[in-house]
C-alpha cells in the first residue's frame, strides 16, 4: 500500500510538473507569437518607409520634369500669342489706313 501511495504522489508530482512545462510552453508560445507579430509590425514599417522614399525618389524628378515641360509649354504660348497680337496688330493698322484711303476717295468723289 505505501507503493501505491508513493506511486500516486509521484503521478501527482509528474502531472504538476507537466502541468508547468505546459504553462511554460504556453507563456513561451505568447511571448514568441508578441515577438513575432511586433517584429512584423516594424517589418511593416521599414517596408512602407522604403516604399514611400521610392516613390518620392521617382515622383520628384518627375514633377521636375512636368514642370519644366509645362513652363516650356507656356512659354510657347506665350511666344505664339504674341506673334497673333502682333499680326493682327498690323492687319488692323493696315485695315485702317484702307478705311482712310477709302473715305477719302469718297470724300474727293463727291466734291
Amino acid at each position: 500500500m505505501a507503493s501505491k501511495l508513493k506511486t500516486l504522489d509521484r503521478i501527482r508530482e509528474v502531472e504538476r510538473e507537466v502541468f508547468g512545462l505546459k504553462t511554460q510552453a504556453e507563456e513561451e508560445r505568447e511571448r514568441t507569437l508578441r515577438e513575432a507579430q511586433r517584429e512584423a509590425l516594424n517589418l511593416e514599417d521599414d517596408l512602407r518607409n522604403q516604399a514611400e522614399d521610392a516613390f518620392r525618389a521617382i515622383l520628384t524628378p518627375a514633377r521636375e520634369r512636368i514642370d519644366a515641360e509645362r513652363q516650356e509649354v507656356l512659354a510657347a504660348g506665350r511666344r505664339e500669342a504674341d506673334a497673333v497680337k502682333e499680326a493682327a496688330r498690323t492687319r488692323v493698322e493696315t485695315a485702317v489706313q484702307h478705311l482712310l484711303r477709302r473715305f477719302e476717295e469718297s470724300i474727293h468723289a463727291q466734291a
